[in-house]
């Protein structure tokens, strides 16, 4: 008899060596065996059933990796089953060594269970992992925690757990051992004091019809969103300005970026026109999400490097719309360029600063100075040359202090067509202006003939223009300018600039100017639909030529001077200082350039004049010594080249007396002398002592420079001077010493000159001594 399969179980048991049929029940999956009484004696048993609706359960652990060499056994203990293992083995356990999914099949004859488990070979170590970078804000806590077994625990701070606590800005790490190998990894942790932080990324472009998904993924905050919305992502479609705010109770932090739904099509930036040198390359690249390349030599990574000249595209595709820029490359065989501007005009009193921004190269100005800027103040030519190792260029700019004023120009005088207007405009910075009717803006239009003028004033100079306007009713005014004799080679650019009108020239061709390099008769024609107007010009092209030649660019010494001078018959002169002889003396750094002429024909060249710096050596006072004694000299090495009176050509001289010494320093261009008189001392028989050298390190020895007298002296003083002659310790104590500092600084490794004087008391003489000479400061 059987109930309901839900709440029973019928099963068969031998009971006294015979089988009887039993309902158990169900409930709690525990089946209870009838009670059995024989009429004296009764038996009781009961069995733990579990139905299972998925199998049998089993667990070979957690994926694992394993360093080079290792192995793992697998096993498994389950009593009444069978075992099938992935190799096909049939045990209840296994042993690997490779890499690869293991799995284990079990089978009790009603059902099956499985489970698998991933094994990684590490050739590199064990493998750790603290996590992202994180920010935490002031006051809170992370606890860094690492669950691998059969590894031993070495943190940055020297602890052996498994996990630790941070409350500070800094780099925390792991290291973990297993034995046989190891694994390491660290985590940054910062401690904000100004909030959460939060990067929703770049400013982004789409194409019409895209959207973006903004996604932050931040433990333990709440979100809100511009839209009001506080899920951890929001999706959008339209232009304009998004923001996140997150919140972890404690502390907030928020971002916004732009969305702009471009019609036009997608957005890239090759960057500006290049010109590169001779043997250089550059790569282009760009780094989109989600688009295919197309550069213009065919290729489709997303970056090319390119050696010569010409124009270079990139198109970009995201399935729905393009973009596309492109970038002009000049190799230059020449050098570097640079710009300077054009030659300027100052006001007395104002300064212009001249500025270069170029990346990788250095910068020599005219005066020497290596930065990127100077600024000047005073008339003159000034110049710029860069290097960046394999090519150069060099820029000059003329500066000129003017004492009459500010620089205005209106144009040429006009003539109107009647009906015409003429706008004036003058675009100053840092002026206010005053024109002839009265009005202070930057500009008049005007329809009638007359004179009219501009006065701007900056609030320390002014300047002034006046141009005449005519209305004609006969036609346009145009003005080619007087007739033109060129030298052979050279070309004349005929231009007009004026608005409105269409251009015939005398060849024909219909733009504003034409290039000249013939003798002939040249005309233009201008029209603008109601009058005409019409100029010619006379060029004569000479075969005579002039050559002008000053020489290379030279460096002098300070002092010094240099004459320029040319010879040339049947010229005139007009030198950059205006004069107009036929030479000039030069003793400034600069650049001076000279102007010939002989009827029509004119040449120039320049020349670059650099003053170097002299070198400076001193050996100081002429002296006495003893006889014996020695002079030690210690000049600064490496900056010049030295000769002395005895042959030597080390920085380091060795005087002894008496006589007449001196040495020669250079440094390629310039050289200077310097002599010292030795004489024997007749009151030596007052000795005394100072070393040559002495180092302040502290260690105890040889720590402070000082005077060792062996008779008694009055009057003392002793003082000890740097090489630039500045007096950096005095002393009238016979006893006192220097330590090696000045004003509490410790002064550099280098040599000093020391001078004592005092007046003996014990000796034959009772003249004052005088002493002086070198020693050095070492570490």
């Amino acid at each position: 008899m059987r109930t309901n399969a839900d709440l029973t179980q019928t099963l068969q048991v031998i009971i006294h060596g015979g089988w009887h049929t039993i309902i158990a029940l169900r409930k709690y999956k525990r089946y209870l065996l009838v009670e059995i009484d024989n009429g004296s004696c009764t038996g009781r048993d009961s069995i733990d059933i579990n139905i299972s609706t998925s199998g049998l359960s089993l667990n070979l652990g957690n994926d694992t990796s394993l360093c080079a060499g290792q192995t793992l056994t697998l096993t498994q203990n389950i009593a009444g089953v069978n075992y099938t293992w992935s190799d096909g083995t049939t045990n209840n356990s296994i042993t690997v060594n490779t890499s690869g999914t293991y799995w284990l099949e079990i089978d009790n004859g009603s059902c099956t269970g499985r489970d698998s488990i991933d094994i990684i070979i590490s050739t590199s170590g064990l493998s750790v992992n603290l996590g992202n970078d994180t920010s935490l804000c002031a006051g809170q806590t992370l606890t860094l925690t690492q669950n691998i077994a059969g590894v031993n625990y070495t943190w940055s701070d020297g602890t052996t757990n498994n996990s630790i606590t941070v409350n500070t800005s800094g780099t925390y790490w792991l290291e973990i051992d297993n034995g046989s190998c190891t694994g390491r990894d660290s985590i940054d942790i910062i401690i904000s004091t100004s909030g959460l932080s939060v990067n929703l990324g770049n400013d982004t472009s789409l194409c019409a019809g895209q959207t973006l998904t903004l996604t932050q993924n931040i433990a333990g905050v709440s979100y809100t969103w511009s839209d009001g919305t506080t899920n951890n992502s929001i999706t959008v479609n339209t232009s304009g300005t998004y923001w996140l705010e997150i919140d972890n109770g404690s502390c907030t932090g928020r971002d916004s970026i732009d969305i702009i739904i471009s019609t036009s099509g997608l957005s890239l930036n090759l960057g500006n026109d290049t010109s590169l040198c001779a043997g250089q390359t550059l790569t282009l690249t760009q780094n989109i999400a989600g688009v295919s390349y197309t550069w213009s030599d065919g290729t489709t990574n997303n970056s090319i490097t390119v050696n010569t000249s010409g124009t270079y595209w990139l198109e970009i595709d995201n399935g729905s719309c393009t973009g596309r820029d492109s970038i002009d490359i000049i190799i230059s065989t020449s050098g570097l360029s640079l710009n300077l501007g054009n030659d300027t005009s100052l006001c007395a009193g104002q300064t212009l600063t001249l500025t270069q921004n170029i990346a990788g190269v250095s910068y020599t100005w005219s005066d020497g100075t290596t930065n990127n800027s100077i600024t000047v103040n005073t008339s003159g030519t000034y110049w710029l040359e860069i290097d960046n190792g394999s090519c150069t260029g060099r820029d000059s700019i003329d500066i000129i202090i003017s004492t009459s004023g500010l620089s205005v120009n209106l144009g040429n005088d006009t003539s109107l067509c009647a009906g015409q207007t003429l706008t004036l405009t003058q675009n100053i910075a840092g002026v206010s202006y005053t024109w002839s009717d009265g009005t202070t803006n930057n500009s008049i239009t005007v329809n009638t003939s007359g004179t009219y003028w501009l006065e701007i004033d900056n609030g320390s100079c002014t300047g002034r223009d006046s141009i005449d306007i005519i209305i004609s009713t006969s036609g346009l005014s145009v003005n080619l300018g007087n007739d033109t004799s060129l030298c052979a080679g050279q070309t004349l650019t005929l231009t007009q600039n004026i608005a409105g009108v269409n251009y015939t020239w005398s060849d024909g061709t219909t733009n504003n100017s034409i290039t000249v390099n013939t003798s002939g008769t040249y005309w233009l024609e201008i029209d603008n639909g109601s009058c005409t107007g019409r100029d010619s010009i006379d060029i004569i092209i000479s075969t005579s030529g002039l050559s002008v030649n000053l020489g290379n660019d030279t460096s002098l010494c300070a002092g010094q001077t240099l004459t320029l001078t040319q010879n040339i018959a049947g010229v005139s002169y007009t030198w950059s200082d205006g004069t107009t002889n036929n030479s000039i003396t030069v003793n400034t750094s600069g650049t001076y350039w000279l102007e010939i002429q002989r009827s029509n024909c004119s040449f120039i060249d320049s020349i670059n004049i650099d003053f170097a710096i002299s070198p400076f050596v001193d050996l100081g006072s002429d002296t006495t010594i003893c006889e014996n004694e020695k002079i030690y000299y210690y000049l600064p090495a490496g900056e010049y080249n030295y000769v002395w009176s005895n042959g030597i050509t080390s920085p380091n001289g060795i005087l002894g007396g008496p006589g007449i010494f001196w040495v020669n320093a250079s440094n390629g261009i310039c050289s200077i002398f310097d002599t010292i008189i030795v004489k024997l001392d007749p009151n030596c028989d007052c000795k005394f002592f100072i070393p040559n050298a002495f180092s302040p390190n502290n260690d105890g020895i040889n720590d402070n420079f000082y005077v060792n007298l062996e008779c008694q002296v009055s009057n003392f003083s002793f003082r000890i001077f740097n090489r630039w002659g500045e007096l950096i310790y005095f002393s009238e104590d016979e006893k006192g010493y220097w330590d090696g500092k000045y004003n509490g600084k410790e002064q550099p490794i280098d040599g000093y000159l020391y001078q004592i004087e005092y007046f003996p008391t014990e000796t034959r003489t009772k003249n004052l001594i005088s002493k002086n000479g070198y020693f050095n400061l070492v570490k």
